[in-house]
Protein backbone atom coordinates (compact mmCIF):
# COMPACT_ATOMS: atom_id res chain seq x y z
CA UNK A 1 0.00 0.00 0.00
CA UNK A 2 1.70 3.32 -1.44
CA UNK A 3 1.20 6.50 1.35
CA UNK A 4 1.78 10.16 0.39
CA UNK A 5 2.27 12.38 3.22
CA UNK A 6 0.36 15.93 1.98
CA UNK A 7 1.26 18.39 5.22
CA UNK A 8 -1.81 17.30 7.09
CA UNK A 9 -3.21 15.16 4.51
CA UNK A 10 -2.61 11.41 3.91
CA UNK A 11 -3.38 10.12 0.17
CA UNK A 12 -4.28 6.54 0.50
CA UNK A 13 -5.37 4.25 -2.29
CA UNK A 14 -8.49 4.26 -1.77
CA UNK A 15 -11.50 2.53 -3.85
CA UNK A 16 -12.45 2.10 -7.66
CA UNK A 17 -15.75 2.81 -6.75
CA UNK A 18 -18.40 4.27 -7.14
CA UNK A 19 -17.65 7.00 -9.38
CA UNK A 20 -17.39 10.35 -7.59
CA UNK A 21 -16.37 12.05 -4.64
CA UNK A 22 -17.90 10.15 -1.71
CA UNK A 23 -17.49 11.47 1.58
CA UNK A 24 -17.03 9.76 5.06
CA UNK A 25 -15.94 10.92 8.45
CA UNK A 26 -11.92 10.67 7.93
CA UNK A 27 -12.21 11.98 4.30
CA UNK A 28 -13.47 11.82 0.95
CA UNK A 29 -12.42 8.80 -1.56
CA UNK A 30 -12.17 10.09 -5.64
CA UNK A 31 -12.67 8.12 -8.62
CA UNK A 32 -12.56 9.32 -12.19
CA UNK A 33 -13.25 7.03 -15.31
CA UNK A 34 -10.99 7.54 -18.48
CA UNK A 35 -10.10 5.57 -21.12
CA UNK A 36 -7.49 8.34 -22.51
CA UNK A 37 -6.00 9.95 -19.34
CA UNK A 38 -1.83 9.76 -18.39
CA UNK A 39 -2.40 11.79 -14.86
CA UNK A 40 -5.48 12.64 -12.56
CA UNK A 41 -5.09 15.45 -10.09
CA UNK A 42 -7.64 16.77 -7.21
CA UNK A 43 -7.42 20.43 -7.01
CA UNK A 44 -8.06 21.96 -3.92
CA UNK A 45 -8.97 26.01 -4.09
CA UNK A 46 -9.56 28.49 -1.19
CA UNK A 47 -12.76 30.70 -0.28
CA UNK A 48 -11.20 33.28 -2.71
CA UNK A 49 -11.12 30.84 -5.61
CA UNK A 50 -7.26 30.30 -5.64
CA UNK A 51 -5.61 27.22 -6.20
CA UNK A 52 -4.11 25.79 -2.97
CA UNK A 53 -3.06 22.22 -3.86
CA UNK A 54 -3.29 19.57 -6.38
CA UNK A 55 -2.97 15.90 -5.02
CA UNK A 56 -2.32 13.46 -7.57
CA UNK A 57 -3.77 10.43 -7.91
CA UNK A 58 -1.55 8.01 -8.16
CA UNK A 59 -3.85 4.46 -8.17
CA UNK A 60 -5.41 2.81 -11.46
CA UNK A 61 -7.96 -0.24 -11.67
CA UNK A 62 -8.84 -0.66 -15.03
CA UNK A 63 -9.97 2.64 -16.09
CA UNK A 64 -10.54 4.47 -12.99
CA UNK A 65 -8.15 6.14 -11.39
CA UNK A 66 -8.43 6.64 -7.43
CA UNK A 67 -7.35 7.87 -4.00
CA UNK A 68 -8.25 8.38 -0.53
CA UNK A 69 -7.76 11.87 0.97
CA UNK A 70 -7.77 11.86 4.05
CA UNK A 71 -8.85 15.69 5.89
CA UNK A 72 -11.24 16.15 3.10
CA UNK A 73 -14.91 17.07 4.00
CA UNK A 74 -17.81 18.18 1.88
CA UNK A 75 -17.77 21.90 1.15
CA UNK A 76 -14.45 21.81 0.07
CA UNK A 77 -13.57 23.17 -2.84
Amino acid sequence: MRIVALMTRTVLPGRPDPLGATASKRGTNFALFSETATRVDVCLFDDEGQQTKCILLRERTALVWHGFINGIKPGQL
